[in-house]
């Protein structure tokens, strides 16, 4: 293996590296986070604050209704008690427990709306509290799968680093360190495999002599074009 090929393994090496630092990135963001799990309960305490009101409306409703039932019925009571004469009083009598009747008429009807919406507002609190479950039971499912991709990432990147770390021992000074400063201006990829006389990242053709010095492997040769390092694998 001469140098240019030890490059081409160790830019192998820290391109796999990357892609797992990247990848660990993400799922190191992701571990914890429960945004469905948030917005679902969201939904919920939103539910639940919608049918408070109505839950408020149908107790006072009842309340009232019954309050009025109680009046008529006392009124009608003391209506029919004898202990009223005079006819005057006794109309006036009537008149009031008509009305009461009528009001607690349109109490019921407020209450049979209320209790209505009541229970849309508890059926919709109840699909809410199952959203709230599903997503809970997803989130444990998912972060499972994060934790469990987590440990097998940092095994890679140990064991990539060791091979990277033994990778070294074939590379000399003076090529690591041309290597490591190309690396950073071509967006790590600083070796390039030859390809039919051709660089394989840029697609530009190489002379017949950097060909023969490439095959000869003597030395480091660059591409005339994009200047990586050429290597024939």
């Amino acid at each position: 293996m001469n140098q240019a090929q030890a490059l081409y393994h160790l830019q192998t090496l820290d391109l796999a590296i990357a892609e797992r630092r990247a990848r660990l990135a993400e799922v190191e963001s992701q571990l914890g986070v429960d945004e469905q799990v948030r917005a679902a309960e969201q939904a919920l305490a939103a539910a639940q604050a919608a049918l408070t009101p109505w839950r408020n409306r149908v107790r006072d409703l009842e309340l009232e209704s019954k309050s009025l039932g109680e009046k008529a019925a006392a009124v009608e009571k003391r209506l029919y008690s004898g202990a009223i004469s005079n006819p005057k009083e006794l109309q006036d009598m009537q008149e009031e427990i008509a009305s009461l009747r009528r009001r607690r008429a349109k109490l019921e009807d407020d209450l049979l709306e209320a209790m209505i919406e009541v229970e849309n507002g508890q059926a919709a609190c109840d699909e809410a509290v199952r959203n709230v479950e599903r997503a809970q039971s997803a989130w444990s499912s998912g972060q499972q799968d994060l934790h469990r991709e987590h440990a097998q990432l940092q095994q890679a990147l140990a064991d990539l680093r060791a091979q990277r770390e033994a990778a070294l021992h074939n590379i000399s000074s003076e090529s690591l360190a041309e290597y490591n400063a190309l690396r950073p201006r071509k967006q790590g990829q600083a070796v390039a495999e030859l390809v039919e006389n051709t660089c394989k990242r840029c697609g530009v053709s190489q002379t017949s002599i950097k060909v023969q010095q490439v095959r000869q492997g003597h030395t480091l040769v660059h591409c005339d074009n994009c200047g990586r390092i050429l290597v024939l694998l």
